[in-house]
């Protein structure tokens, strides 16, 4: 069973590089520059994670994509990340979590892979 990253990051240096830091958890990854056409993968279905930058350029933003999966998609887990702002524990859903940037690398690849250990797990 293939799990699927949904990456959303205007910056191409840092989509790749998270990436690169998430392949040996062998997950296929999708990789968007803006919410906007993030959404519209989403719209397809089988992403089982979704890790969005916050503010970027686009009719949408992170926050607002976030948002709007928390209401369509309510159980599909999100990791926001942002160098610009920082969000409480009791601004996101439970089953979401922000990192900020710079990235702490072994807690980005550890919240990646406890996603993955959930979904393969059911919990």
């Amino acid at each position: 069973m293939t799990f699927t990253v949904l990456l959303v990051e205007d910056e191409l240096i840092l989509r790749q590089l998270l990436v690169e830091l998430i392949a040996p958890l062998s997950v296929e990854v999708i990789e968007c520059a803006s919410a906007d056409t993030a959404l519209e993968h989403l719209g397809y279905g089988g992403i089982d994670l979704l890790l969005t930058d916050i503010r970027m350029p686009g009719s949408l933003d992170g926050w607002q994509l976030a948002q709007i999966v928390w209401n369509r998609w309510p159980l599909l887990p999100v990791i926001l990340t942002s160098g610009h702002q920082m969000l409480c524990r009791d601004e996101i859903p439970q089953h979401s979590t922000f990192i900020s940037k710079p990235w702490d690398i072994a807690l980005m690849y550890e919240a990646v892979a406890d996603v993955q250990q959930s979904a393969a797990t059911g919990v």
